[in-house]
């Protein structure tokens, strides 16, 4: 497999994390435990109208079955919660935040800030951050100001446990527009994307917006996470990967089993066609994380890779 482990060769890196090997050491570890809090919020003028233990617990399963499957055991969620709304004592629309563009300096992050120190306050009783990673926020669908997320990413917040350097992650207006105004049962699927940028994911290819997986598509009707991402993390063992150099290659027949299946054998076939180039086959099923898809998108997925080429998303 070392023949196919192509490496980052961007003169200049707009996107961040490496698109290539080695995977960027980001945020998050790739293995282990990561603790979380769910913390659900509302605001004097947006209150929501019912509690939300139920729906937040059946994110954090769908969280853990997820990275159970998905990283071969390496990777788990640790989570606290509570069944109840905290009240943020400003309104939502005090906080005007507009939409960030991609790979450009994000000009609300102050408020952001603000905002995030806010609603910590507001929970200083609730929650024990003492070994708290990450806050993944919860708010009604009646939510003002926020256009598009709550995010920070090591910012140092202060609890009642001291300064620690905290993810954030939480979904405003924009979110809702996608769901319908409703509380999404993909809510999980972007705090995972989000979650995997700060692991040093890249993400957003092939086909941003396309619905093969949770790479490209937050809300989309695949969670699965490609082929490609999962063996330049590790969580592909290289058995699993049939490697071949295009200038060796003849014949050959392989036999892949689908991503969505728990079950060993070849997951991905790549064929390296140059130095910065390759071919990635993966097979793939409307079944497990990609459940949603019809019966008639069962069958092969096949991109390629340019580890020359950087990803911008400004426009």
């Amino acid at each position: 497999a070392e023949v196919c482990k192509l490496s980052d060769q961007r003169a200049f890196k707009l996107e961040e994390r490496n698109v290539g090997f080695p995977q960027s050491v980001d945020f998050f570890p790739t293995s282990g435990e990561i603790n979380l809090i769910v913390m659900a919020v509302d605001f004097p003028d947006a209150i929501a109208t019912e509690q939300p233990g139920t729906f937040i617990q059946s994110q954090i399963d769908k969280m853990n079955s997820w990275a159970q499957f998905t990283t071969n055991g390496k990777l788990s969620f640790n989570f606290q919660t509570s069944n109840q709304w905290i009240r943020s004592s400003n309104p939502s629309a005090s906080y005007v935040i507009e939409k960030g563009s991609p790979n450009k300096q994000n000009t609300t992050q102050d408020l952001q800030n603000q905002m995030t120190q806010d609603l910590i306050d507001a929970a200083a009783d609730t929650f024990d951050f003492s070994n708290t990673q990450g806050i993944l926020f919860l708010f009604p669908p009646s939510i003002q100001g926020l256009e598009n997320d709550l995010s920070a990413k090591g910012v140092v917040f202060s609890t009642p446990q001291g300064e620690k350097a905290l993810f954030i992650r939480g979904g405003g207006m924009a979110q809702y527009r996608i769901t319908g105004g409703n509380l999404s049962p993909k809510f999980w699927q972007l705090w995972v994307h989000e979650i995997l940028h700060a692991m040093g994911f890249p993400l957003h290819a092939p086909g941003n917006g396309f619905n093969t997986g949770i790479a490209q598509n937050t809300f989309g009707t695949s969670a699965t996470l490609d082929a490609w991402e999962t063996f330049l993390s590790g969580w592909l063992p290289d058995e699993l990967v049939y490697c071949e150099d295009y200038e060796t290659l003849t014949e050959s027949q392989v036999v892949l089993t689908p991503l969505e299946f728990d079950k060993t054998g070849h997951k991905a076939a790549i064929i390296k066609l140059s130095g910065n180039e390759a071919l990635v086959i993966e097979s793939r099923r409307p079944s497990g994380f990609s459940s949603e898809w019809p019966a008639s998108d069962a069958g092969l997925l096949i991109y390629r890779i340019d580890t020359s080429a950087d990803n911008d998303r400004t426009g």
